[in-house]
């Protein structure tokens, strides 16, 4: 019995889904995003629409709840090329994602709700982040502004909770260091001009334990860490420019502190303290 009950409303399900017409596709519609779509065509699980522009719409809505909870604007019916507004919104009704795309290409501001709870929100230029970007914790304050030059960080900002910006002086010398910090180098790479980058990318491939729960639920990308070469060569001030989420920003930290002492930067062949930004990717093979 318990088997023929599984099965009868496994077909409920599937007839409720598949069985829908066009005016139970209507109700699903959700003109906040677009007061001037016209619908279509549906399927379960989405809607295809058009607004006043000519522009076409896909809404994907929940089977359970009905709701819809991501609308991608595109510029052709087979929804080839991204173009328009697109809102993606998570289980719970909150901003996930929200932005503009011009012919495939993410433009102007975006918001982006962080894994680590909390939003980012800034500029895209040709699909990649170009100007300043505000980080903000899962209360709204700002905590980091970050400043980009086609998808490369080039400055970072550091605030306090009450909004003042963080001291984050390196160094009293007033020289810029003439000699970069370097990693040491391996024997593997003694004899090659490019040996400590060479070295410390082998000891991060060696060190990083990917995080079973970012693993599981597919996260990946580039987390940025800054810290400063102290004139010792030790590694002191941390910090965390986009850790992805918890667990990768906690891996992230861990391996820096492993580090040995680098060769530290000079001006004026003396040792002097300077902050250095290192990416760090998590990629799942």
């Amino acid at each position: 019995m318990k088997k023929l009950g599984f099965f009868f409303l496994l077909w409920c399900t599937v007839f409720q889904l598949f069985g829908q017409n066009d005016n139970q596709y209507k109700k699903l519609i959700n003109y906040t995003f677009d007061s001037t779509v016209t619908y279509l065509s549906g399927t379960p699980g989405y809607l295809l629409l058009k607004n006043s522009k000519g522009r076409y719409i896909e809404q994907a809505y929940n089977y359970s709840t009905g709701k819809v909870y991501k609308h991608t604007t595109y510029k052709d019916e087979a929804l080839n090329i991204l173009h328009g507004p697109m809102v993606w919104l998570d289980d719970n009704g909150n901003l996930y994602q929200k932005g503009i795309y011009a012919n495939g290409m993410r433009a102007g501001l975006w918001r982006m709700r962080s894994l680590r709870g909390g939003y980012s929100e800034g500029p895209f230029v040709n699909n990649q982040m170009d100007g300043p970007w505000s980080v903000y914790d899962t209360s709204g304050i700002k905590i980091r502004e970050v400043f980009y030059d086609r998808d490369t960080i080039k400055k970072v900002l550091f605030f306090n909770p009450d909004g003042t910006e963080k001291d984050t002086t390196i160094t009293e010398e007033k020289n810029l260091p003439q000699v970069m910090p370097s990693y040491p180098c391996t024997k593997a790479y003694k004899n090659d001009e490019n040996c400590g980058n060479l070295s410390l990318q082998m000891f991060l491939r060696e060190n990083i334990e990917y995080p079973v729960v970012a693993r599981d639920i597919g996260i990946q990308g580039r987390a940025y860490f800054s810290f400063v070469i102290d004139k010792d060569g030790s590694i002191v001030k941390i910090n965390t420019i986009n850790g992805i989420c918890n667990e990768i920003e906690k891996e992230g930290i861990r391996v820096i502190k492993a580090m040995p002492k680098w060769k530290p930067g000079t001006a004026g062949g003396d040792p002097v303290k300077v902050m250095f930004t290192l990416p760090i990717s998590f990629r799942i093979y």
